[in-house]
């Protein structure tokens, strides 16, 4: 709706991995991560949860390491429309402010979302 190119679970963009990026924007050079819970908490596990925190982290360098910028959108509340649009609209806000201004090298790996 508001004209961003984008393509879902991309694949073959990480090389020698199967690792996939959740969004990614190839217009401004900017791939999305959206973690729940189970990223960040013992959802399934003590094992699990370090496992997904070391991919998550070997995403991160691959993404980083080949100068795009990286979105990560941290959802551990309760999804509802307003908190969906509250997101959206940060998430806008930093596409917007990419298309105009490319970060820097040590500003590519950008949070949004719960606190």
């Amino acid at each position: 709706k508001d004209g961003i190119k984008v393509d879902f679970h991309k694949e073959q963009m990480l090389s020698n991995t199967r690792l996939q990026i959740d969004l990614f924007l190839p217009t401004i050079n900017t791939a999305i991560e959206i973690d729940g819970p189970s990223h960040f908490k013992e959802v399934w596990g003590k094992n699990t949860l370090s496992r997904n925190i070391k991919y998550d982290n070997k995403k991160t360098g691959l993404i980083l390491g080949k100068g795009l910028v990286l979105i990560r959108i941290k959802q551990s509340r309760d999804f509802s429309n307003s908190r969906g649009l509250l997101v959206y609209n940060k998430l806008l806000e930093k596409i917007n402010s990419i298309k105009h201004n490319f970060p820097l090298p040590g500003d590519r790996d950008i949070n949004i979302g719960d606190s």
